[in-house]
């Protein structure tokens, strides 16, 4: 499910309130000269401008407003936990709530979650389990809230009961997680080495005075540890923990794949692709459930952007697209990639489909521009259509001038602008003030036609 996405809804709130300040300073006219009140109308007009636009994309694109913590990427997260005495008065009230806060959010149903806790002893209360069995997860969870503290710190049989729950059970992308708040006992290095071996992502939070040099035995670099000074930390670092843990695609450019088109490279976006990442390793793998497995290298990569070379699939169908950022663990992704027999019929088997996303996208956008052309050209030519005249007498006095009498006469045309109306403006403004506004709301137009297609 989507989130809100507070960002948005702060946007929005926050333009309304600027809209219904300039609305009263109109409606009152306190402190606002002639040209005062134009200048605040024509901010008044944009921001108006602003909040539809926002709202509708918003409205008709909940993709965008999904929140940037949710990971929908499908891999094996295993939380090694301290439970000795010196968290017990904290345990039950922070360490248990992070540990289940930050397990929500991984959405995949694929995604596998483990729970092991330890003092001078180890329990395993959840082996790895898909998060869709959300029963079982409840109940682990349950399990490690009721855990009895001892007195020990056993990291390294926490890491053998680990290493028990990783070994041969898939190529899937595993991320190990300890919470501790002080040293262990115990050598590591073993443990370390073995978790090395199979390319598992090693991270610490820590509260509490704590050696950084000891967590360099377990971790890489100190960009793998959290640490702070008290247990409110542990709720304030959740969207970076999942930021720094998620590995995941979101979306691939073309969605759809013709078998029978020229070399075409596959764009896929989402995050997390530098995470361990061995250049010459990684690679883009597709397969289906009964089908070969396609590997392809992999090009350009930066943190949220990857480029996977032409899979030259020939076989119509929809295929899994997994990624290797080190050459020996996966990362499933929720999206898939369509391939089809783009063939047009009768027309002796060339050529291919034009994208229906585009096509309504470019739809949105030419009826909301010609209807912003049309909006304009009412606003620029308003005071020779809709002035309220009084007719002029039927004779002058010939000792009267007829510009002194227009300028005096009571009789003059009154254009009668609606309150969000612009006032006139000069022709060159005008025009160009309204080029603006339709393309900007085109751009606007198109993406949100293409988005509500696509999603």
């Amino acid at each position: 499910t989507h989130e809100k996405n507070y960002l948005c809804i702060k946007l929005l709130c926050g333009a309304e309130k600027v809209v219904v300040s300039k609305l009263k300073r109109v409606s009152n006219g306190a402190g606002i000269g002639r040209g005062g009140k134009a200048s605040v109308l024509k901010s008044l007009t944009m921001r108006l401008l602003y909040v539809v636009a926002l709202a509708v994309s918003c409205s008709l694109c909940p993709v965008w407003t999904q929140s940037s913590s949710s990971c929908s990427g499908a891999f094996d997260f295993i939380f090694v936990v301290d439970s000795s005495l010196s968290l017990a008065d904290h345990y039950k009230d922070s360490v248990v709530p992070f540990v289940e806060d930050v397990a929500n959010h991984f959405v995949n149903p694929d995604f596998r979650l483990s729970i092991i806790t330890f003092d001078e002893y180890v329990h395993l209360h959840l082996p790895l389990t898909p998060t869709q069995d959300r029963e079982a997860i409840k109940e682990g969870i349950e399990s490690m809230r009721n855990v009895a503290h001892g007195i020990g710190t056993d990291l390294p049989a926490a890491i053998d009961e680990a290493l028990t729950q990783i070994s041969n059970k898939s190529d899937s992308v595993k991320v190990v997680l300890v919470v501790t708040d002080g040293l262990w006992t115990g050598n590591i290095f073993r443990g370390v080495v073995e978790l090395k071996k199979l390319g598992v992502l090693r991270f610490i939070v820590a509260i509490g005075n704590v050696d950084e040099e000891e967590f360099l035995q377990f971790v890489d670099s100190l960009d793998q540890t959290f640490i702070g000074n008290d247990f409110l930390y542990l709720q304030q670092i959740i969207d970076m923990v999942i930021e720094r843990t998620c590995v995941e695609v979101t979306s691939i450019q073309p969605s759809q794949y013709c078998q029978d088109r020229n070399a075409t490279d596959l764009q896929l976006k989402g995050r997390g692709f530098t995470i361990n990442l061995n250049r010459n390793r990684a690679q883009c793998r597709f397969q289906t459930d009964n089908g070969p497995i396609v590997t392809r290298p992999v090009g350009e990569i930066t943190k949220y952007n990857m480029t996977c070379e032409d899979p030259g699939i020939n076989k119509t169908g929809t295929y899994v697209i997994q990624i290797t950022l080190d050459g020996v663990t996966y990362v499933t992704s929720s999206v898939r990639l369509v391939v089809a027999d783009c063939k047009v019929p009768g027309g002796g088997g060339g050529g291919g489909k034009v994208d229906a996303g585009l096509a309504v996208g470019l739809l949105f956008a030419i009826i909301g521009l010609i209807l912003l052309i049309l909006l304009c050209c009412f606003w620029i030519f308003f005071p020779l259509i809709c002035c309220v005249s009084h007719s002029l007498p039927h004779s002058l006095p010939p000792s009267l001038p007829l510009s002194l009498f227009l300028s005096h006469s009571p009789s003059l045309p009154i254009c009668e602008w609606p309150l969000l109306c612009i006032p006139p403006l000069s022709p060159f403004f005008s025009l160009t003030y309204c080029c603006l506004v339709c393309i900007i709301v085109s751009k606007l137009l198109f993406q949100v036609g293409l988005c509500t297609y696509t999603h």
